[in-house]
């Protein structure tokens, strides 16, 4: 896959919050205006009639005990949606269930990622908005590059899962790399820690890459 420890997204982008980076994937921008134009010929026009006008990308966070209330910590997320297509950027434990117990007093729970359609996530249409952020021409697809890209660095990575470095953290350094800014709140622990950054676990440990 090439060189996991360097992005090849943000390499040199800001990471202040507040400053806003769309990195080298970027697809061209495209004027509409040209739509209709006796220069296009029909099938450009119908090409250009498809192109992606851009994603938002949101930040959602939700409470992962909701009895709880405001004390319950949460849980963040990313979606990206052109209007076409919508994806949802999430991060979790390598285990689920009884064998998350296991896992993690074994000291072998580690956290995971994954981009997929957002229809099918645990997650979709849930919690409240954190952030948003506008990327013109750009489809959901290209967008979520850089998110796939920590997911996949995060499964070999074997960063152990914990209140310090959890899908929260998944998520911040998913959104830093695809827009050079990072978000939370108070209770949104592990968000301002970086799994790329984060210790991993011992090499005799195993973990599935990502679910």
């Amino acid at each position: 896959m090439g060189d996991l420890t360097r992005s090849p997204f943000t390499d040199g982008a800001p990471t202040t919050t507040g400053q806003a980076y769309v990195g080298p994937f970027r697809a061209p921008q495209l004027d509409n205006a040209w739509a209709g134009s006796p220069l296009l010929t029909p099938a450009e026009q119908a090409a250009l009639a498809k192109a992606p006008r851009g994603t938002d990308v949101t930040v959602r966070s939700k409470r992962i005990v909701p009895a709880l209330g405001p004390l319950s910590p949460e849980h963040m997320y990313l979606e990206y949606d052109d209007g076409r297509n919508d994806l949802i950027a999430r991060g979790g434990p390598s285990a689920t269930g009884p064998a998350m117990a296991a896992a993690f007093l074994n000291g072998d729970l580690s956290v995971t990622g994954q981009v997929a359609p957002a229809q099918v996530s645990k997650d979709y249409g849930q919690g409240r908005v954190l952030y948003r952020h506008f990327m013109p021409g750009v489809s959901a697809t290209d967008a979520a590059r850089p998110a796939q890209w920590v997911a996949d660095r995060a499964g070999r990575g074997g960063n152990a899962y914990d209140a310090s470095t959890n899908s929260n953290s998944f998520a911040a350094d998913a959104l830093q790399e695809t827009t050079g800014d990072r978000v939370r709140n108070s209770q949104t622990w592990g968000a301002d820690a970086h799994i790329l950054d984060a210790p991993p676990l011992e090499p005799h440990m195993s973990w599935p890459p990502w679910r």
